[in-house]
């Protein structure tokens, strides 16, 4: 209740801000035995541009959200396919704290390690399911 002020957000995360919120307009909704999932399909060069970022920025986004466990790719591009992409979640404050690399000597502490493991193990789970899903859908086709 004081004064305090949140240190200010790197300009990366408010990139993949924009980034995401881009391809949630231009995302469609998939099913797959009853699990929904919201797809994004284009051109991730493209996408980064269109929000008003250079190009050389596409890596550092899309790995800054792809670590944030915000995005999954589920088909690569290249040539004039486009490429698939699974909106998982949005990027919040705390899934950035979880990713964002150290300044210079600093040491991530033990609770940064276990959320960071924690995050990464729910995106693990989440897959396992779909996985699961999807080789139950298989083995009905196969009958």
């Amino acid at each position: 209740m004081g004064n305090e002020q949140e240190a200010p957000l790197p300009a990366l995360y408010n990139h993949c801000v924009a980034v995401y919120a881009a391809m949630e307009k231009k995302a469609y909704p998939v099913s797959v035995e009853g699990l929904r999932m919201l797809v994004y399909e284009g051109k991730f060069t493209q996408l980064v541009g269109g929000v008003g970022l250079s190009v050389p920025y596409y890596t550092s986004v899309r790995q800054a959200l792809m670590s944030m466990g915000c995005i999954r790719q589920l088909r690569r591009g290249g040539g004039g396919a486009l490429s698939q992409w699974e909106l998982v979640r949005q990027p919040t404050h705390e899934l950035w704290a979880t990713v964002e690399q150290p300044k210079g000597n600093a040491r991530r502490t033990t609770g940064e390690v276990e959320q960071a493991i924690a995050s990464v193990q729910q995106v693990q789970r989440d897959l396992a399911q779909r996985v699961s899903a999807l080789e139950n859908q298989v083995k009905e086709l196969t009958k």
